[in-house]
């Protein structure tokens, strides 16, 4: 015998979940048994083995139900020996159990019967709603509770989008029913959620959406926790305060209701009329959200602290730096909103001059008296004030020093001027000294050719050596030779210099280091021109003879056929000499040049020559 279980999920409403069938409430469920049995046998089908529902004959099919189940028994058919089939309406949960067929070895048919979910709602576990900042659950609850609800899903309903675990959201439960809020902030005041159940049917159900209400705390504006005020005079200030709903706010003092100006529900100013010399007085504001029976409340509290006129200062003192400045000092009186107030004045002199702001330093105040009178007796004073008056003034006197000469501005300028002088000095001598350096160091191009040479002294031994010559050449032509007192001279190899060490050391300086450029050549020698020629400054190994010295004495004319520069250079010096005046000409941005200048004894004329200065110089 074997067991055939057939599930009318559509016609019957059954479904089957985990090897389990369920049937909702009111409707038919259909049972098929199929058992071998022997001919003639009684069978009988019972809930939970103790209560019958029918029984039927095997051979006849004949079926007897019940008393309780008479009409609710129906489709009963028979296939073969001992099979049959037939449906159960009008089912309660009072069905619920589990059906066995004594015709058969099988352990039964289990059934299940739920209601269906008639109603999803959202509810606040607590009676009061959500606080701003705290925590807050809703519960979703499923009506009946028989539903055999297995899940339930939570819902933004602006977006229609599932709601997911995070930082601000959990689920708790097995079948996620509760949905917690961490940190309830105001803006999810604008949120609305929705629940959806499923049961094991499969029926799903949607809640009504659910706007959350959050109430927010109260908060006190309060500007100052010490606030000060002039006794004697009226006083005011203000209190607000935020939250939601709007807060209530008023002003207590000593937890009593004190006189203020109420200017909206939020907003209250407190006035007092007259202050008073009672100190360290606080005053409360008080603030008050209510919700239903829900009451927050938030305060903040301020100490009025009356004052009068300030006292006076104390260890007023001048204590003089020079003579032209002193310092005021005097011990400060820690009062309330005050401040000081100095000036000073020449004795006798109603022209009183007031200073800029102290500066103080633990407890001591500093005040400086800059560009006094020297040996002048002055006045000063101090008092303090504040927004009730002023405190009496202390005064003392003073009498600054007489201005030493060290002091004077005299003896600064002096000292500026000194400095100036010998600074200057430094610099002249400084520049001195480099000038007679140059000098006494030159260049290496001008070691030995200085710009000018002036030669009046070796030329003027020269014209006496050869004047003594030409008188002794003049003696031996006239007369014999011991006549004469002397003999004409040999010329040694120095002799056109007259025998002079500077002359000679002259001439050798400038054969060596000076070659001048680009100087004409004389003409070549003919037949027809005798040789005419100026005396050389400097000349070695020359003998004069009587023919020299008489064509030196007597010069002829130039020959007619002589080339027509000779004229012009015939006054030149061929080899090296000496010269009157030598300068070096050295133009900006040009090539040095050499000028040369002198004095031909005989023809009486000035030679000046220009010629292109030495690579060498």
């Amino acid at each position: 015998m074997f067991l055939k279980l057939v599930c009318l999920v559509f016609i019957g409403g059954a479904w089957t979940l985990e090897d389990k069938t369920f049937a909702h409430t009111g409707s038919i469920f259909c049972f098929d048994f199929v058992a071998k049995v022997s001919t003639g046998s009684n069978c009988s089908v019972t809930k939970d083995s103790t209560k019958t529902i029918l029984f039927y004959d095997s051979d006849n099919h004949n079926v007897t139900e019940e008393p309780e189940y008479l009409g609710r028994v129906v489709n009963a058919t028979f296939e073969g020996s001992g099979s049959i089939q037939f449906c159960l309406q009008g089912l309660t949960q009072t069905d619920s159990g589990t059906y066995t067929n004594n015709c058969s070895s099988s352990s039964g048919i289990p059934l299940t019967v739920i209601d269906l979910i008639s109603d999803v709602t959202i509810e606040q576990p607590f009676t009061k709603p959500a606080i701003a900042g705290n925590n807050y659950s809703l519960r979703c609850t499923v009506a009946p509770p028989t539903a055999n609800v297995i899940n339930i899903s939570w819902l933004f309903v602006n977006n229609l989008t599932q709601i997911v675990e995070n930082d601000n959201f959990k689920f708790r439960g097995d079948k996620r029913e509760v949905f917690e809020i961490l940190d309830v902030k105001q803006s999810f005041m604008s949120a609305h959620f929705m629940c959806s159940a499923i049961s094991v049917l499969g029926q799903k159900k949607d809640s009504q959406q659910y706007s959350l209400y959050i109430v927010v705390k109260p908060e006190v504006q309060l500007n100052e926790k010490t606030i000060s005020a002039v006794i004697g005079q009226p006083f005011f200030t203000d209190c607000r305060a935020t939250g939601f709903p709007s807060p209530s706010v008023q002003w207590t003092k000593n937890n009593t209701v004190v006189p203020q100006i109420r200017v909206s529900d939020s907003y209250s100013i407190l006035v007092i009329q007259n202050v008073t010399s009672v100190t360290n007085a606080i005053y409360t504001c008080l603030a008050n959200v209510s919700y239903g029976s829900l009451i927050l409340q938030a305060n903040e509290s301020f100490t009025l602290q009356p004052y009068g006129p300030p006292n006076p200062p104390t260890g007023v003192r001048v204590a003089v730096s020079s003579s032209q400045s002193a310092e005021l000092r005097w011990v400060a009186d820690m009062g309330v909103n005050q401040h000081y107030v100095s000036a000073y004045h020449v004795l006798n002199r109603q022209v009183f001059h007031y200073n800029s702001p102290e500066s103080e330093i633990n407890g001591t105040y500093y005040q400086k008296l800059e560009d006094l009178e020297e040996g002048t007796e002055y006045e000063a004073f101090v008092f303090a004030r504040n927004d009730a008056g002023d405190s009496k003034k202390v005064f003392v006197k003073f009498k600054t020093s007489e201005q030493q000469f060290f002091e004077s501005l005299a003896y600064k300028y002096t000292v500026f001027s000194l400095s100036i002088f010998v600074a200057f000095s430094l610099v002249v001598l400084l520049t001195v000294a480099i000038l007679r350096t140059v000098q006494r160091s030159p260049s290496i191009c001008m070691e030995k050719m200085p710009e000018t040479f002036e030669m009046d002294r070796v030329l003027e031994k020269r014209k006496v050596s050869e004047n003594t010559e030409v008188k002794q050449e003049k003696c031996f032509e006239n007369h014999p030779d011991d006549e004469c007192s002397e003999k004409p001279p040999v010329k040694s190899q120095h002799s056109t210099t007259g025998g002079d060490p500077q002359a000679q050391s002259l001439y050798e300086d400038i054969t060596e280091d000076v070659t001048i450029k680009n100087i004409p050549k004389m003409p070549t020698k003919s037949n027809s021109i005798k040789k005419i020629h100026s005396e050389p400054v400097l000349s070695k190994n020359k003998k004069y003879t009587d023919k020299t010295v008489a064509k030196r004495r007597d010069p002829p004319a130039e020959p007619n056929d002589a080339p027509l520069e000779y004229s012009s250079l015939r006054a030149k010096s061929v080899g090296p000499a000496v010269y009157e005046e030598m300068t070096i000409d050295r133009p900006s941005g040009g090539k040095a040049k050499v000028i040369i200048k002198d004095s031909d004894v005989y023809a009486n004329t000035i030679l000046s020559e220009e010629f292109e200065e030495d690579e060498r110089l």
